[in-house]
């Protein structure tokens, strides 16, 4: 089956389209078996624990990001505090 995307922007005898094609083929293929691999395998509370998890990495990457960006603004704003008159040094 031609795709009218990929005709319009490759020449007619490239043999680049057929190649494409034939190579997302086969990767579905692959997602379809395992798919099914993953459908007898996880169960509905093997989901909901994953989903558990999957949720506390999030936190924590999101925590972790505002840590870094408060950490990069106190360094940049406490060399001007001292610039400005620090009696303590």
């Amino acid at each position: 089956m031609p795709i009218p995307a990929l005709n319009a922007l490759l020449p007619k005898r490239s043999g680049r389209t057929s190649r494409t094609v034939a190579q997302g083929t086969d990767r579905r293929n692959f997602l379809i078996t395992l798919g099914v691999v993953a459908g007898c395998v996880i169960n509905g509370d093997t989901a909901t624990a994953i989903l558990k998890q999957s949720t506390w990495l999030v936190i924590v990457i999101t925590v972790l990001v505002v840590a870094r960006t408060i950490e990069d603004l106190v360094h940049r704003w406490r060399p001007l505090a001292c610039a400005a008159g620090d009696i303590s040094g």
